[in-house]
């Protein structure tokens, strides 16, 4: 009797571990789906693909009164995007990185936190924003959320940004629309609570603003890095990548960084 429970008990474990494996690997086939639907969709849409030496981007002052604007070429097919989810607004770039991603905004928030560009869920979703924030980057600071996944697609790869070396020699981020192309310098990196952000700091109120530059200037521990001679304020405008940091639930780790050339499409 008791040999039989025993071999009972064993096969009820023999197939749980199946179960887990098949589990694991359905699970790792979907990702690598997933991601491969993101790269056909990005071979899609790219227009041209310039280096800063090849950049027909000119400046152009329409009168005396006014400040110069920069013009430059389209590079994302917006139609395309919009074809394979209307809640694509923009197009993400961190170059150095693999983060090369279309970005999203839903009516519901935290959305795409647990759907993908299909709507089917769950990982590795997509990068968005929260109705929060305005589609045309204006806001004195626009939150971006993204998962770190292990595979190092979504936001993975900004762990390279945890070395000093690499934060030193990378400091951009490109932000294409259908109307614009908004380029950042990356200001600082940073470990910060999991508060969430909008409600921690009111990007629409003077209190709001000094409390999120306070934070920035608050000082660093071994994953935060601030970019020594650059000047910041209320005036500015910024952008924040936040994601998840592997094995710390309670803090999430932040990208900040701060407009530095606002580019116009040709008509």
């Amino acid at each position: 009797m008791k040999d039989k429970k025993t071999f009972i008990i064993d096969i009820i474990w023999i197939g749980l571990f199946l179960f887990f494996i098949i589990l694991f690997i359905v699970i790792g086939v979907r990702k690598r789906e997933k991601q491969r639907e993101y790269e056909a969709l990005k071979e899609a849409v790219v227009i041209t693909e310039t280096t800063e030496s090849e950049s027909e981007t000119e400046i152009i002052i329409e009168t005396e009164t006014e400040e110069p604007k920069i013009y430059c070429d389209k590079t994302i097919d917006f139609e395309e995007l919009h074809e394979t989810n209307e809640d694509i607004y923009a197009w993400i770039t961190v170059p150095g990185t693999d983060v090369d991603y279309p970005v999203l905004q839903s009516e519901e928030d935290n959305y795409y936190l647990t759907h993908n560009l299909d709507h089917t869920g769950p990982r590795p979703g997509c990068i968005y924003s929260n109705k929060e924030n305005t589609k045309d980057f204006s806001d004195f600071a626009t939150i971006l959320y993204g998962h770190d996944m292990n595979n190092g697609t979504m936001f993975g790869t900004l762990r390279s940004f945890y070395d000093r070396d690499f934060f030193e020699e990378n400091d951009t981020i490109v932000i294409y629309t259908e109307t614009n192309r908004y380029t950042y310098q990356i200001v600082e990196t940073r470990r910060h609570s999991d508060a969430y952000l909008p409600y921690e700091f009111d990007y629409f109120s003077e209190d709001g603003k000094a409390a999120f530059l306070q934070m920035m200037a608050e000082e660093e521990d071994d994953k935060s890095f601030i970019r020594e001679g650059v000047e910041y304020g209320m005036e500015d405008r910024y952008i924040v990548l936040s994601t998840c940091i592997r094995y710390e639930g309670d803090k999430r780790y932040l990208m900040i960084g701060k407009l530095v050339e606002e580019a116009f499409y040709y008509e």
